[in-house]
């Protein structure tokens, strides 16, 4: 049951007015307030120790004109209290979440917060000032990400503790760090946690880099959107490359892997377009969701002009490869399938998990059978395979997660296994040339939105 509560607030470019909060459940709250002429849906919610937490700004175009009086919001300024509490925390996405936001120029934020979250300021690209308080503790992964407007800002004193690369797919500003700070540091352009040994972000501008010798770890999104570097050493001291570490460095085409190298993160060198050969060391033992997602060329017709070939150091016992499919030995995982003259192909036997994004296009394989031993299929496992026509999946899935089969746009027929029990909504999805499949006699719940966007599927009346 909501809760209404009558209170006073101050924004940036509004007068102070009487405006109305509602719970929108237990934990969040929102008001809906009037800034610039137009009104704005605020969310907050509050923690643990008291505090508020500012969590969405989303200007509402709810009359004629509104659009355009969004188009001159330029200045914000966080309230430094909610209903008596002070903010602390900005939450993740906070105004990433509307397209309105990209023409703020200018965000106050109150001495207050201690915990900037990930991405609270993505896509606010027109964005050019804003100062973190001292007292800032946190600034999360990919907090200003997509910004090209910011120039420069400054790392107070009090900042212990980023996630990742605050500025991945954005212009680099210039960082000064408080001469007091004890964490980080700027050096062979690159900003360094001193404490943890690990490169949060590179700063420069080269074709060609080295990571300086004794960093044990490269942070999330630390490259990611560097277009100009095309040749990168990373020292043997490196233990972790972080999840989109290199994302979108599209002319890399040289990496030197460090022999120590234990963990690659979430599609960490995705869309490196120019990496036609890498080697993985023999202590990788950690490997996250398909780490080389999009390293190829294709022409218009989906043809391959390019494709990384991956191979794997003969004393690593951790990871294999077979058929140009690269499988984690240790959870019996196939995290990606990367072989391009194959058409039939039948996932080896003792598999258990179809990892995400394994099977995604390019490939020319148009019949794919998952064997019974696999069961789990991820969400995307099966994505925009553009040549498949047939998927067999074999007994061993019980359930039919939401997304496991995602816009395959060939997709004709779909053999579903005795012992399959549930399909879950969106399991199968914008498939719009689906129209064979058949219905096991164990299949005891289909969700209403199982197959969602596939409009020849027709699903019996018993469901």
């Amino acid at each position: 049951m909501k809760k209404w509560i009558c209170g006073f607030a101050v924004l940036a470019v509004a007068v102070l007015c009487v405006i109305c909060i509602a719970a929108a459940d237990d934990d969040s709250y929102y008001m809906s307030e009037e800034v610039g002429g137009v009104q704005v849906r605020i969310e907050y919610s509050f923690l643990e120790d008291g505090s508020a937490s500012f969590d969405l700004f989303s200007p509402q175009t709810l009359h004629e004109g509104d659009e355009e009086r969004m188009k001159k919001l330029k200045k914000y300024k966080i309230p430094n209290q909610i209903d008596g509490r002070p903010v602390t925390r900005i939450g993740f996405n906070a105004f990433g979440n509307s397209s309105y936001n990209r023409n703020l120029e200018t965000i106050i934020l109150p001495d207050t917060v201690t915990d900037i979250d990930g991405r609270a300021f993505a896509a606010c690209h027109a964005l050019k000032s804003i100062r973190l308080p001292e007292g800032l503790k946190h600034l999360g992964y990919q907090a200003f990400s997509g910004n090209y407007g910011l120039k420069k800002i400054t790392f107070p004193e009090s900042l212990v503790n980023i996630d990742g690369n605050p500025f991945s797919w954005s212009t680099m500003p210039k960082i000064t760090i408080s001469k007091k700070n004890p964490v980080f540091r700027i050096r062979n352009d690159a900003l360094i946690n001193e404490e943890e040994k690990t490169l949060i972000a590179y700063l420069g501008k080269k074709e060609e880099y080295s990571i300086e010798e004794g960093i044990t770890g490269i942070a999330a999104g630390a490259f990611s959107g560097v277009e100009k570097l095309t040749k990168l050493t990373i020292p043997d001291s490196v233990r972790s490359i972080g999840k989109e570490a290199f994302s979108g460095c599209n002319n890399l085409a040289s990496v030197r892997m460090p022999k120590g190298l234990e963990e690659i993160g979430d599609e960490a060198f995705s869309t490196c377009w120019s990496l036609l050969e890498l080697c993985l060391p023999e202590h990788v033992s950690v490997i996250g969701v398909n780490p080389f997602k999009g390293c190829c060329v294709t022409d218009k017709a989906d043809n391959i002009i390019s494709q990384l070939h991956l191979t794997l150091s003969p004393e690593n016992r951790h990871l294999q490869i077979v058929d140009d499919a690269l499988f984690s030995v240790d959870d019996h995982r196939l995290v990606w399938f990367f072989n391009t003259n194959l058409k039939e192909y039948t996932v080896p036997d003792g598999t258990l998990i179809i990892g995400r994004y394994a099977f995604i296009n390019p490939t020319y394989v148009d019949i794919l059978t998952i064997s019974d031993s696999v069961t789990c299929l991820e969400p995307y496992a099966v994505y925009r395979m553009r040549r498949l026509h047939k998927l067999v999946i074999g007994s061993g899935i019980k359930v039919l997660g939401m997304g496991s089969v995602c816009q395959n746009t060939s997709l004709i027929t779909v053999v579903l296994s005795e012992g399959l029990e549930k399909i879950e909504n969106s399991a199968i999805s914008t498939c719009e040339n689906l129209k064979e499949i058949n219905f096991p006699r164990s299949l005891k719940q289909i969700d209403e939105y199982a197959f969602y966007d596939c409009p020849l599927v027709q699903v019996p009346e018993t469901y």
